[in-house]
């Protein structure tokens, strides 16, 4: 997926896991998973809407609001099916 990650850069591929403690956390690149994570949302209570034909939008009541892109529709409802 792709995460918007600020202003500057914008879009940016990141690699993300789900965890079976209902945690979505992301990284730069799957090596990174051993020791730097760049941010984890917990999906309990999340809205999960999409953004677009490609884009969806995770939101945990407005503390943390993640906009991501999927490579295709396909990949997006793949998505967020799993994270719902």
């Amino acid at each position: 997926l792709h995460k918007w990650t600020n202003y500057i850069k914008g879009y940016q591929k990141r690699w993300f896991v789900v965890n079976s403690s209902g945690l979505l956390s992301y990284y730069r690149a799957p090596a990174e998973m051993l020791h730097t994570c760049r941010g984890t949302i917990s999906l309990r209570g999340v809205s999960i809407s999409s953004g677009g034909q490609r884009a969806f939008i995770i939101s945990n009541r407005g503390t943390q609001v993640w906009h991501l892109i999927a490579q295709d529709e396909a990949e997006k409802r793949k998505w967020m099916a799993a994270l719902e």
